[in-house]
């Protein structure tokens, strides 16, 4: 098969064209999702974007699952991954009864399910409230967060410097000074804040109007991509899921 990585990030899988706007190795070949695809039509039997939607501006999501269904074959399989915002509400509704209740934890649940919710579209550095959370010493919460969260946290914390936690303040939602104007514009412009959010209703109708079909979401296990739990782009080695607060989609291509 042919395959396609977009946006792949630091993970990539040699049997994947990988792709992302900033190329870390030669395996990774550089390619803009806001431009055309430099692609034929029909060139790909399977697509993978991780966590990349949500960067883009909204107004441009339609044109660009178009391309991507340009580049896949007659019925090819498009799996794409994002934020589950619909799952992020409810964790959140649910911690704010527990801190209404004042339950064991639950005003830290609280405010750390506020932070999923808000930090990435907000945020005006690097890293946000969220990194400034993981750098305490210990993690408030961390095994919540952890599962929330999965990997991405795990590694941040087993490579994080031994003074990490030596700051001016022990509360999470502090940043230090503020961040001057030119410094934010330069954040903004790095793209790792996030631009939009999704849930299963309005994700499915993005890739229908794009042109799709059987659209549906799945599990991070479970893909009509032949042999896809071999790649361990969703899931590790041991079955673990990579990005436990996701939502997987995938459709195909008429």
């Amino acid at each position: 098969m042919k395959l396609l990585n977009l946006g792949c990030g630091g993970r990539c899988h040699p049997d994947w064209e990988n792709c992302d706007l900033h190329s870390s190795s030669p395996q990774i070949k550089k390619v803009d999702l806001l431009g055309p695809l430099p692609w034929e039509e029909a060139t790909f039997e399977a697509v993978y974007c991780s966590h990349v939607l949500e960067h883009l501006p909204r107004g441009k999501v339609p044109s660009v699952l178009k391309e991507i269904r340009r580049i896949l074959h007659r019925k090819g399989i498009f799996r794409l991954v994002v934020p589950d915002l619909a799952g992020i509400a409810r964790a959140y509704l649910e911690s704010l009864e527990e801190a209404k209740k004042d339950l064991p934890g639950g005003r830290l649940r609280h405010e750390w399910m506020t932070l999923e919710l808000l930090d990435q579209l907000v945020r005006e550095k690097s890293g946000g409230f969220m990194g400034r959370w993981w750098k305490l010493d210990p993690v408030p919460g961390q095994d919540f967060i952890q599962a929330r969260v999965g990997q991405e946290a795990t590694a941040h914390w087993k490579n994080r410097s031994p003074h990490a936690g030596t700051t001016s303040s022990t509360d999470p939602i502090y940043l230090g000074e503020p961040v001057d104007e030119k410094s934010r514009l330069a954040f903004l412009k790095t793209g790792e804040c996030h631009r939009w959010m999704y849930d299963e209703v309005s994700l499915g109708q993005l890739l229908i109007q794009a042109g799709f079909e059987d659209v549906k979401s799945c599990q991070a296990g479970e893909s009509a991509i032949r042999e896809f739990s071999s790649y361990h782009l969703d899931t590790d080695e041991s079955g673990q899921v990579r990005k436990p607060d996701s939502l997987f989609m995938e459709a195909r291509a008429p």
